[in-house]
């Protein structure tokens, strides 16, 4: 029985209203003629329910097409990065926003492997997660560092969280218990980048401008970033004339490369240095001063910047 008993009633008033606005008149009805009229009426009448429900049909699915591109702008075009992972961590579903934050077109990185983009260092912490939400059915984060084919990276936000199939279809298969519920991995992935910068200045910052030393801030590449007022005091050179430049705006020419070459390996190894050093000022003046240089080492073991602070060594003898 139906639930909705007055719906073909309904229709058929609806139809019976518009057939009675251009009724076909009988004029002497003759034997059978009544019950053919009677005939070419339903007929009538039901080619019409045909046409209003015809039409109802086209403006569902006209409705359902309006939201279905709402849905897909919406997913295509999110702020964050939507994939899916099947089991064996190949991509078989993403939106636009994933591609552009991979650097890779959508289609293009169909059935690719998802660990690929994820950086050298980070990658065994990406297969340890992997594994914990194959595993668990609850959401689960992480923090990774990608890096594109172009060799650019960037800091990402992972939300995963298995995609299971539904109760009454995992009793109704034959999966197993080992397959059941684990088809696939859906991802939300959000660039932290900007966020990790920010976090990295508010260190550097802090670190930087509440000493009286004079104090030196690079980037990886020993490129300065910033200086504080103690270094433009001793040096001679203000802010705008540092920035940009390298360390080497001071070097006295008193050490061969070798003791350079020292401090780095130094650096990189143990990010810590601590020496004397002959530096020459902005006029020409050199100078000798005690030396820490830090290196700044992110969460995923990279440095990122170097701050070295510096105070001159008194009674040491200087000289043109």
């Amino acid at each position: 029985m139906s639930n909705k008993p007055d719906e073909p009633n309904t229709l058929r008033s609806a139809a019976e209203a518009i057939i009675a606005r251009e009724p076909i008149p009988l004029v002497n009805p003759q034997t059978g003629e009544v019950l053919l009229h009677k005939l070419l009426h339903e007929l009538q009448v039901h080619q019409v329910e045909l046409k209003m429900q015809n039409d109802e049909l086209r403006k569902a699915q006209i409705a359902m097409e309006e939201s279905r591109d709402r849905y897909v702008d919406l997913y295509d075009f999110a702020p964050i990065g939507y994939l899916t992972l099947t089991r064996e961590g190949m991509i078989s579903e993403l939106n636009l926003t994933a591609g552009d934050m991979l650097g890779v077109e959508r289609k293009k990185l169909l059935a690719r492997r998802f660990s690929q983009f994820v950086a050298d260092e980070d990658r065994d912490h990406w297969y340890v997660h992997f594994a914990s939400v194959l595993k668990h059915d609850q959401r689960q984060r992480c923090e990774l560092v990608f890096q594109r084919e172009d060799g650019s990276r960037f800091h990402a936000q992972l939300d995963s969280q298995k995609a299971g199939i539904s109760r009454e279809l995992e009793e109704a298969s034959s999966l197993n218990k080992e397959n059941a519920g684990a088809n696939s991995i859906r991802i939300a992935l959000t660039d932290i980048t900007s966020l990790k910068q920010a976090e990295a200045e508010m260190c550097i910052a802090a670190i930087t401008f509440q000493s009286h030393e004079g104090m030196i801030v690079t980037d990886a590449a020993a490129v300065i970033l910033r200086v504080n007022q103690a270094f433009t005091r001793v040096t001679g050179y203000s802010e705008e004339e540092a920035v940009g430049k390298t360390p080497a705006l001071l070097k006295s020419g008193r050490h061969d490369q070798a003791f350079y070459q020292r401090m780095w390996a130094t650096l990189k190894d143990k990010h810590y240095w601590q020496g004397e050093i002959w530096n020459k000022r902005k006029d020409g003046k050199i100078y000798a001063e005690w030396l820490t240089i830090s290196a700044v080492v992110a969460t995923d073991g990279r440095i990122t910047h170097y701050v070295g602070a510096f105070s001159e060594r008194a009674g040491a003898k200087t000289g043109a």
